[in-house]
């Protein structure tokens, strides 16, 4: 039986845990940062938070940014 309610990992990332795991292991097949990862989310779910509206174009511009950093 699933336990429901949220887990820590969906509290600080937006994400539940299971489909964190599910993007680690996707990203370790292309040999991306598991950490980079967690920290764009992260900074994505802040966003979202503080603006539920955020639009497009932030959405882009805060990819862009962490894209810079690989």
């Amino acid at each position: 039986m699933a336990l429901k309610g949220l887990d820590s990992t969906f509290v600080h990332h937006g994400i539940r845990n299971d489909d964190l795991q599910i993007l680690e292991t996707i990203a370790q097949q292309y040999e991306i940062d598991g950490e980079w990862l967690k920290s764009l989310l992260q900074a994505f779910h802040d966003k979202k938070t503080k603006n539920p509206e955020i639009d497009d174009k932030e959405i882009s511009k805060l990819i862009e940014e962490y894209l810079n950093k690989l």
